[in-house]
């Protein structure tokens, strides 16, 4: 998020920094720092290298014989190898070479995060459903490994002590994945409901604490917000009053068909766990179901989201509280569960105050407009441009990290960086643009006169930039650090304090 760009005044700007920054580094910049990642981990490689493009340029020579292609003078490719890796620590990130003077130099980026979670780091895909990926973290094999464990030595061999020890750790193995599938379809239920209210969803992912759906943006209306957050408990419900019916009935046939044992085991579990897990989900406490639903229906009453973020959030935080406490009493008691609820304790505490953060920034933005922000400073590229060509006309002597593509005067897509790199460098003069441009029909974009509150809510994961779209043409782009400067800006100058 970022100011205006002050050219004229940049000695200036960077007096205030100064100044803004000696007089209140306690009381103003500490809590914006620590205030939402608002200062991207990566900022100090960042600022290293804004000619980073510059040194490279230096390193490619244009081919006569292969005319748009590169090619590298071999005494000093290792050096083009380094730089080249740097776009992994920031080249990606720097401002176009026009803006990169003065204040700002001084703006970082901003790393805004959605209150709905994007895809979680660390985990891989081992499935696609209804073109939503199923993903496991790499914590899930540890609470699944918890869980068998659980159930091979204490819950089955109470409940059912005949059996041997092999068919025990099987049933328990069973167990957990069906535990674990029931998991999947709650967060199923919220993604399908997501799409009914238009919202995408791009990936679910089991980890330490249970699971996770990956939507981009968030609810349009209290209504969907309140049905796409009741509908996880309510299939956890649904699966636990079947599994019990299911157990039941078998358990009244195994006196005719005793080898049905094991299933009145793994369904008796788990109809209990799915009501325990409905149940808990239900608590009025953000970031979980019921504080959603909570929300929800203070939206609803108050057609206020700012405000029902605030209470369902400061509900968040007191149910962690309360968890701590209970942690601490089981703890002390000699029952080492309470570790367990320490840790759910800390994950809720800090979804929720970052769920508050979050509220403070947009409504920090609330009133500025897309077109005060956005750059007209772009340089497009027609259709069938090559990827060398591009490279070396656009990218590197103007330091751009995105082009967009247009073809007849008509936005048609957007290449960044990151498309870029995935060419080898052998098949740029080969590849045209439009191969690995992300097309426009795919890209959230914003209209200038749109609050900046809706072009956070649009930013995606790895977007640095949004096209800023007035009738039907592109007008300008709007890149995530200038919200984050401008953010930053109101913060020092204190404007926000000031209302």
């Amino acid at each position: 998020m970022r100011v205006a760009v002050l050219a004229d005044g940049a000695e200036l700007a960077r007096d205030l920094d100064a100044e803004l920054t000696r007089r209140h580094d306690d009381e103003r910049l500490r809590p914006l720092l620590g205030r939402v990642d608002l200062l991207d981990d990566r900022d100090r490689e960042r600022r290293g290298l804004p000619c980073a493009g510059l040194r490279l340029r230096e390193q490619v020579l244009a081919g006569a014989e292969d005319r748009d292609g590169l090619r590298l003078d071999r005494r000093r490719c290792h050096e083009a190898k380094l730089i080249d890796g740097a776009g992994d620590v920031g080249m990606e990130l720097e401002l176009p070479e026009s803006r990169c003077r003065g204040v700002g130099q001084t703006l970082t980026r901003l790393k805004y995060r959605s209150r709905y979670a994007r895809r979680v780091p660390g985990s891989f895909r081992i499935a696609r459903i209804l073109d939503i990926d199923i993903r496991v973290h790499l914590s899930w094999i540890l609470i699944f490994l918890l869980v068998t464990f659980s159930l091979a030595d204490q819950v089955f061999p109470f409940n059912y002590p005949a059996w041997s020890q092999q068919k025990t750790i099987i049933v328990a193995a069973i167990t957990a994945l069906l535990f674990f599938t029931s998991v999947v379809l709650h967060e199923f239920a919220h993604a399908l409901v997501a799409r009914r209210f238009k919202m995408s969803v791009s990936s679910i992912t089991l980890f330490l604490l249970g699971g996770v759906a990956s939507l981009t943006k968030e609810p349009p209306s209290a209504k969907a917000e309140f049905f796409m957050a009741i509908a996880g408990p309510a299939t956890s419900l649904v699966i636990g009053g079947v599994s019990l019916e299911l157990s039941q009935l078998v358990t009244d046939s195994l006196a005719q068909a005793p080898t049905l044992q094991p299933v009145e085991a793994v369904t008796g579990y788990l109809g209990y766990v799915n009501i325990a897990v409905a149940v808990f989900n239900l608590i009025p406490g953000f970031p979980l179901d019921g504080g959603r639903v909570l929300r929800s229906i203070i939206w609803g009453l108050r057609h206020d989201r700012a405000t029902a973020t605030r209470i369902a959030g400061r509900g968040g935080q007191v149910v962690a509280g309360l968890f701590v406490l209970w942690a601490g009493y089981r703890v002390l008691t000699g029952d080492a569960g309470g570790l367990w609820m320490g840790l759910i304790a800390y994950f809720l505490y800090g979804a929720a105050t970052q769920t508050l953060q979050q509220e403070q920034i947009t409504r920090a933005v609330s009133g500025a407009r897309v077109s005060q922000l956005m750059t007209k400073e772009y340089v497009p590229v027609p259709k069938g441009t090559s990827v060398g060509t591009l490279v070396r006309d656009f990218v590197l002597p103007r330091n751009l990290r995105a082009i967009p593509v247009v073809d007849g005067g008509r936005f048609v897509g957007l290449v960044t960086i990151s498309d870029l790199r995935k060419v080898e460098q052998e098949q740029w003069p080969m590849t045209t643009v439009e191969s690995v441009m992300t097309p426009a029909s795919d890209l959230p974009s914003v209209k200038p006169d749109d609050d900046l509150a809706v072009a956070l809510d649009r930013f995606g994961p790895d977007a640095p930039l949004l096209p800023v779209i007035a009738d039907g043409g592109l007008v300008g782009l709007l890149y995530r650090e200038s919200v984050g400067g401008y953010v930053r800006m109101r913060e020092m100058l204190g404007v926000d304090q000031r209302r």
